[in-house]
């Protein structure tokens, strides 16, 4: 054995006498009679002990699963027969209130009749002005508007076709203007524009274009509502002015001056 085992055996005797000799110095008890019995039931005591509940909740649990599933079962089974009950009710408790839902529509259709009567007047007076103006139309000859329809001239004939029967039987001279196609009367600008189909309204240093029937003579020459009629073939008109023949307009449209052709 080297000098290293043997210093280190001496160490270990060394400790070891030290731990003898403290030993020694303790003073010595005998133990109890009993004292084997002692820790032989201090060991059973420290064992676990079997638990009562668990076999009954092997058992339990099994039975508590079946018995969840077959409730849910015949709950789900027990819904169906309601829901296709609730539906007869429901149609038996709406069922009376069918007929409240159509009387009530019964006013509103009265009240949605009244209008029209309020309406028929103003119907009337339309036909009656309509009635009125469809015999100037007839009465400008025809001939000549087809053989000049291409032209940029339109010749005015004098006859008063605007005013009612009445007046122009009153006025022998407007019989004889009527018969004569070659008179060279000359006729209002409202009246020439009533022949175009236009009617408006002096204002504004011309006449402004109020409305202008559909598929007229005004409505081929691109005039428009809002228009305003400075002058006719050159001429600046006024609220008096007549005329014997019309070739062109000159308006003035959203601040622009425009020439229109009346033959359009």
């Amino acid at each position: 054995m080297d000098q290293n085992g043997m210093d280190e055996l001496e160490m270990i005797d060394a400790d070891s006498q030290k731990v003898a000799s403290m030993l020694s110095a303790l003073p010595r008890v005998e133990a109890p009679a009993n004292f084997e019995f002692r820790v032989k039931a201090g060991v059973a005591k420290g064992k676990p002990s079997d638990s009562v509940f668990l076999p009954l909740l092997k058992t339990a649990a099994p039975l508590a699963l079946i018995l969840v599933v077959v409730t849910l079962g015949f709950l789900y089974y027990q819904k169906p027969a309601e829901t296709q009950g609730d539906p007869t009710g429901s149609m038996s408790m709406t069922a009376p209130v069918s007929p409240q839902t159509q009387i009530q529509p019964l006013p509103v259709s009265t009240a949605a009749a009244q209008p029209p009567q309020d309406t028929t007047p103003v119907k009337e007076e339309r036909a009656s002005k309509e009635r009125v103006a469809q015999p100037a139309r007839s009465a400008n000859p025809t001939s000549n508007n087809r053989a000049e329809g291409n032209s940029k001239e339109l010749i005015l004939h004098p006859a008063r076709v605007i005013m009612p029967p009445g007046t122009e039987s009153a006025n022998p001279q407007n019989r004889t203007a009527n018969t004569s196609p070659s008179s060279s009367t000359d006729t209002p600008v409202r009246e020439v524009l009533e022949i175009f189909g236009v009617e408006g309204e002096f204002a504004d240093g011309g006449w402004k274009v109020l409305s202008v029937k559909a598929n007229s003579i005004g409505s081929r020459a691109k005039l428009a509502v809002g228009d305003v009629i400075e002058s006719i073939d050159g001429q600046q008109i006024k609220s008096d002015t007549k005329l014997k023949s019309v070739k062109s307009f000159t308006i003035r449209r959203g601040g622009k001056t425009l020439t229109l052709s009346a033959g359009n």
